[in-house]
């Protein structure tokens, strides 16, 4: 495919992942123009036209990918740029399967995704000469964030690494160590195992205080701030919104309540007003920090049965209580090594017991 193209990624809370071409053969029209007739300027311009598009086979202005109510995120609109992918957060769909897979779902596009295959394609092909890169984070209509790569010579998983990036708006990003370290990850792949795509991450530690900018969160989860809720429901997207990285838990903190305690030791958790809602919870061990009898930096646990036993126990009632421990749970994740329950939870009001 001729001339060099950019492309956009948009990502936010009502998400879109937005891949666009730009020529930098701007203007394929050269010579004068017909001669207008100042009683039939319409005439003139079809005839322009008809000449352009002559002289320019296969150019087109790009159309606005998406018109149609209710898809009413914000598309790309700028000329120099053409429309490849958009992905909507919280529509039950990964977006990075959506991205990767060869075969597109048109059942997909009820959910406003789209996807411009004969871009798609020849991108993938190695067939499309790509300048530019634009990854955008939207709320609404409103951008929020824009990263800028370097899009020569790549493919549509290479493009996404630091070494390509040109601009964003964190200021810290461009010079932040990925060398390989635990934690440290630059990559649309991503974390497999945690289920984060689109993954910019700085920093791990342990739930509380992994540090990253970018986060594409799928329905496998290992930690409460990408667990889905109402407020953020599968797949959510989360961004830093200051100049730097930011805590991951501080995105997903509001109203979040957090009860630990050591396995055959009692739980209980009480809302002053309305009624628990169980976000996460694990039976097992994060990192050895904890200090529940024998202890190891040795992490297991099932987080997803953990959070249905949890609920089966607390969920939409006012409080709880109970003891956790291997018969409550159905087994022992940790053979030998000391376990503890964590717990995060919401109430209606921020009084708890």
């Amino acid at each position: 495919m001729d001339g060099a193209a950019a492309v956009v990624l948009m990502l936010s809370a009502m998400a879109v992942l937005l891949f666009g071409v730009e020529s930098q053969q701007r203007v394929c029209y050269s010579g004068p123009p017909p001669e207008p007739d100042p009683d039939n300027p319409e005439h003139w311009m079809k005839q322009v036209m008809r000449e352009i598009r002559k002289r320019c086979p296969g150019r087109r202005q790009p159309t606005p990918a998406v018109t149609e109510k209710p898809c009413t995120t914000a598309d790309s609109t700028d000329p120099e740029w053409r429309l490849v992918f958009k992905g909507v957060a919280g529509t039950g769909v990964e977006l990075y399967d959506m991205w990767t897979t060869m075969d597109w779902n048109s059942s997909y596009e009820a959910s406003c995704h789209r996807r411009n295959n004969s871009l798609y394609q020849a991108w993938r092909n190695g067939q499309l000469n790509v300048r530019r890169v634009k990854l955008s984070l939207y709320e609404g209509a409103i951008v929020r964030a824009e990263l800028i790569f370097n899009g020569a010579g790549s493919d549509i998983r290479s493009w996404f690494t630091q070494t390509r990036l040109i601009s964003s708006p964190w200021d810290d990003l461009k010079s932040a160590p990925f060398t390989g370290r635990i934690g440290q990850i630059f990559s649309i792949d991503g974390d497999v195992v945690r289920g984060r795509r689109f993954y910019i991450n700085n920093y791990y530690g342990s739930c509380e205080v992994d540090k990253g900018w970018l986060a594409v969160n799928g329905f496998r989860t290992t930690c409460p701030w990408q667990t889905p809720t109402a407020a953020h429901p599968y797949p959510n997207i989360l961004y830093s919104t200051t100049n730097q990285k930011v805590t991951w838990n501080d995105v997903r903190s509001n109203a979040l309540l957090k009860k630990l305690v050591c396995e055959n030791y009692p739980f209980s958790i009480a809302c002053d007003v309305g009624t628990i809602d169980v976000e996460w919870a694990l039976y097992g061990r994060e990192d050895g920090t904890i200090d529940c009898q024998i202890n190891a930096a040795v992490p297991c646990g099932d987080p997803t049965t953990s959070l249905t036993t949890v609920q089966a126990a607390c969920q939409g009632k006012p409080q709880c209580a109970f003891i956790p421990s291997n018969t409550f749970f159905g087994g022992d994740p940790c053979p030998i090594l000391g376990k503890y329950l964590v717990v995060h939870y919401l109430c209606s009001s921020a009084n708890v017991h």
